[in-house]
């Protein structure tokens, strides 16, 4: 994170590596939300990287 304030809505999607979760994150991610995802799963950090690439930040 840069430490500047949020510039669109946020979304917080808990289970986000996998089903529901990343369907959700995805959408979110493509229509410019700030986004807060969570994920146990060990395809986390692939998801992250997707993610990022549809606007999101990586993990910090």
């Amino acid at each position: 994170m840069n430490g500047t304030p949020a510039a669109g809505p946020l979304a917080l999607v808990t289970g986000a590596s996998a089903g529901i979760g990343y369907e959700l994150a995805l959408l979110f991610a493509i229509n410019g939300f700030d986004l807060v995802a969570t994920g146990r799963s060990e395809k986390a950090e692939g998801v992250a990287a997707e993610l990022a690439h549809h606007g999101g930040e990586g993990p910090d």
